[in-house]
């Protein structure tokens, strides 16, 4: 019989990363001081109703999860400061991925996403200009209004197909799709053809 350490270096690897998962979650970064700092900020969070989105959010999180926020893009530089200042958590490593319009935080224990932030700009698209103008509050928080949120979820599946919870939600909000704005900013015919097959 041929013997293998693989099985041994796999189930090793795997209890040290359930232990490293473990103790990130001992670990918190400040996001309700944030939604404080941000109160006065024209800022919509996009995506927030996810299975994985604590139902406390923001006073509570899930470790591993993010939070999109559109911002202005006059506004950026200024909230990527913040968020630096209020988590200087020396326990958690911060990762900051960035491009012209786009800022990705990440707190990370060990190689564990604690938790992210991705901040996008207004300029990114009009989809995400009128989102910001077009919003409402949800537990003190600002978000799009649905038809817009909607429209997020069918870009996104038109983008990223196999995330299937975003057809899960077009499909449990279904009725209140306007399927007329989806082909005013150009939704693909066979995005919108899975959508009303739901």
């Amino acid at each position: 019989m041929k013997f293998t350490i693989y099985p041994i270096i796999y189930y090793s690897q795997k209890f040290i990363q359930n232990i490293l998962y473990s103790l990130s979650k001992k670990y918190r970064i400040n996001i309700i001081s944030f939604f404080e700092f941000m109160e006065d900020k024209d800022y919509v969070i996009i995506k927030l109703d996810t299975n994985k989105t604590h139902s406390n959010f923001p006073s509570e999180y899930r470790v591993g999860t993010d939070v999109d926020i559109i911002v202005l893009d006059k506004d950026l530089s200024r909230i990527k400061s913040k968020i630096l200042e209020l988590n200087s958590n020396k326990k958690l490593r911060c990762i900051v991925i960035e491009d012209n319009q786009n800022i990705k935080i990440r707190y990370q224990f060990g190689q564990f996403l604690n938790f992210q932030y991705d901040l996008s700009t207004n300029t990114t698209s009009n989809l995400f200009n009128d989102c910001l103008i077009n919003r409402k509050n949800l537990k003190n928080l600002k978000v799009p209004e649905m038809k817009y949120e909607l429209l997020i979820r069918a870009k996104e599946l038109r983008d990223k197909p196999k995330k299937k919870h975003h057809l899960e939600y077009l499909k449990k909000h279904k009725n209140q799709i306007d399927f007329d704005l989806l082909v005013d900013y150009d939704m693909d015919n066979d995005t919108i053809q899975k959508i009303k097959n739901s």
